[in-house]
């Protein structure tokens, strides 16, 4: 991590998340901290996504820590992303029926995760993968302990348990959709076209921040196709000016999410 922040942020303990919150954070991550001033937004969408839809978690969290453990973004929650049912047995047998001292250690290591998890305003399933592996150290402790409970059975116990649990898994990955975002099909009609392209995204007022079309790889300049948000013909100049040589393209995803018109500067 250390590595991965210098390159990107030149300091080993400044990581890109905490630049980004600086930015454009309206409210501290934990709730336990003061309000921030309020940054200047550029852009509607991201002053909607910040101020209309993070801010109010935070003063709800402020007023009712119980929020981030019983909510519908709280601990309990997310738990459930985790615990399938066999998970979840084999860990309570390992918390049950255990004495080892690693799995101590590990619902120690896990209980002072999950209270560095309550200290922020919402949860989501990816703030605890890091504890993914303390998680499973109860559970393979718990098999352990019902191969021998078993018997000469315990063996085959483990096999069919370990089965069970990755069969569920494969079923809930087949049922994933995999319909192409518009997103991804413009992009592939862009890509299909050849040569190099700038999208211009032109929002309408009730355009759903959370359906986010402006984002590009860390190489900008060499993408073949760079994204960005319409900020009027006036302000749209120093950009189409700077990409003279690219196609220039305006996207209205709220009209038509896929459809692609030339760029004309005066169009609505």
């Amino acid at each position: 991590m250390g590595y991965y922040n210098y390159h990107l942020t030149g300091d080993v303990l400044l990581s890109p998340y905490a630049v980004n919150n600086r930015a454009y954070a309206s409210v501290p991550i934990f709730w336990v901290l003061p309000p921030v001033r309020l940054p200047a937004y550029r852009h509607e969408m991201i002053r909607k996504l910040w101020v209309e839809w993070y801010a109010p978690y935070f003063y709800k969290t402020r007023t009712n820590p119980l929020r981030v453990v019983l909510g519908n973004t709280g601990l309990i929650e997310l738990s459930r992303f985790y615990f399938s049912t066999q998970i979840a047995f084999a860990f309570l047998c390992g918390v049950l029926l255990s004495r080892s001292r690693k799995v101590r250690l590990a619902l120690l290591i896990l209980a002072v995760f999950c209270c560095g998890l309550c200290l922020q305003i919402m949860l989501f399933p990816h703030y605890a993968a890091p504890a993914l592996g303390i998680l499973l150290v109860p559970a393979m402790q718990g098999l352990r302990v019902l191969r021998v409970k078993t018997g000469n059975a315990g063996p085959a116990f483990v096999l069919i348990f370990v089965a069970a649990s990755l069969g569920a898994g494969l079923v809930k990955l087949y049922e994933v959709p995999r319909d192409p975002s518009s997103r991804q099909r413009v992009e592939e009609k862009l890509i299909s076209r050849g040569g190099r392209h700038l999208v211009i995204v032109r929002y309408s007022p009730k355009h759903d921040p959370h359906q986010e079309f402006v984002f590009n790889r860390a190489d900008i300049d060499g993408s073949a196709i760079v994204w960005a948000r319409d900020m009027g013909d006036v302000a749209n100049r120093e950009l189409i000016d700077y990409y003279a040589s690219r196609q220039i393209w305006l996207l209205a995803p709220d009209e038509d999410a896929t459809s692609l018109l030339p760029y004309r500067p005066g169009t609505h």
